[in-house]
């Protein structure tokens, strides 16, 4: 069985919370993770499939939401 390697398609660090956004291309479709570290620096992880754009607003959303403080 090959070892399937992430991409990571966007990072960013604000106010010291990591967003990530990684692409996983498999052979039954591409898989986008998008983590944040909300309160507590807890990872929140999200899975969604086939969807590059929905992958981007969510990393801008919650880019968006710790630069306004909603997640610290």
């Amino acid at each position: 069985m090959d070892r399937i390697e992430p991409f990571e398609q966007e990072h960013c660090i604000i106010y010291g919370h990591n967003v990530w956004h990684y692409l996983i291309c498999t052979t039954i479709g591409d898989f986008h993770i998008v983590e944040v570290e909300g309160k507590d620096m807890a990872i929140k992880t999200t899975v969604i499939e086939n969807d590059n754009q929905k992958a981007e607003k969510l990393f801008q959303k919650h880019c968006n939401d710790l630069l306004k403080g909603r997640m610290l």
